[in-house]
This record gives structure tokens, sequence and C-alpha cells, in this order.
């Protein structure tokens, strides 16, 4: 998505008729920077500015987020917390909470009810820690990081998000 052209309109130069219309035998032009011209803009080249995203329906979008977190739960990468605590005011002791826990080697993903955006914020600078809220979770995330860690009442807005999404058909 990086390649890009310039239109007659962007390039450089030009901006004066070459030649008069009539007259000269010639053939009648106004810009030197016609597609038709050597240094001339390009005609249907590729731009910068083309939208290179796919929708992905939201009920598909859904049923990978559920087979990526039932995939974390059966490995055994999926911890749940009764709760981290709000009162928490250093990233240090965050990560001591973390280091208790029995994670795999790796990042981690951090799915943060709505109620614990302080939580996400200490432990944004800390590395191999992403946080995000619950609402935002998708499946590259999900697999991207070893580890997912929450709070009950986490799974609990999970459950309402995603509740009757089957995985098959």
């Amino acid at each position: 998505g990086t390649a890009h052209t310039k239109r007659r309109g962007e390039v450089r130069g030009g901006g004066k008729k070459p030649w008069k219309q009539k007259g000269t035998g010639r053939a009648r032009h106004g810009s030197i920077r016609s597609p038709l011209w050597r240094g001339g803009g390009i005609t249907f080249g590729p731009r910068k500015d083309r939208n290179w995203e796919q929708k992905v329906n939201r009920k598909v979008r859904q049923a990978a987020i559920a087979m990526a977190l039932s995939d974390k739960a059966a490995v055994g990468q999926f911890i749940v917390l009764d709760e981290l605590a709000a009162t928490l005011k250093k990233t240090k002791a965050v990560m001591e909470v973390f280091k208790k826990l029995p994670l795999k080697r790796g990042k981690i993903i951090l799915a943060l009810p709505s109620a614990l955006k302080a939580v996400g914020r200490l432990v944004a600078n800390a590395s191999g820690v992403t946080p995000i809220g619950v609402g935002s979770l998708n499946a590259f995330d999900i697999l991207k990081h070893q580890n997912l860690i929450t709070t009950v009442s986490g799974v609990k807005e999970m459950e309402k998000i995603y509740k009757g999404v089957s995985r098959t058909k």
C-alpha cells in the first residue's frame, strides 16, 4: 500500500500553455504535464490513499473471538482473578501480582472491565503487557499474546457481549 504516482495536477510545472492554440501547425496542448507527455502525470497509477481494509461481518468476528477465548481456556492460558484491586498505585505492584500467577512464558494481554481503566494505565508502560478493554478484544490480539488475564467482572462482561455466539453451524 505504499506505491504512489502523481496525477497531472500534482506533477511540478506545466502552468503555461506550451504554444498557442492556432497557427503553428502543431497539435493543440494545454500543459506539458499531461499524461501524454514525457514527465507528465500518470493516468491510472497506484495511489497511496487506497483503503486496504476488509469488512468482516459482526457475527463472524464475534465467533472468532469466542473461539480464541475458548482455545486459551482449554490450553490453560486464560487466567481469571477474583479481583484486581483498584487500590494498586504503582506499575511495580501490578507486576508483582503477575509474577505470582502461573503464566506461560511470553506476552500478557490484560482484558479489563470498564471499571478498572486505572489499572490499565498502570501497566500500559510495562513491557510484554497489553491492557485492553473487554469490549475492545479482538481475535488477533488474543492469539498474538500467550496469556490472557481478566477478572470475574471482566468474564461477566465477556459473557454479556458474546452470549449466543455459536462456534459451529
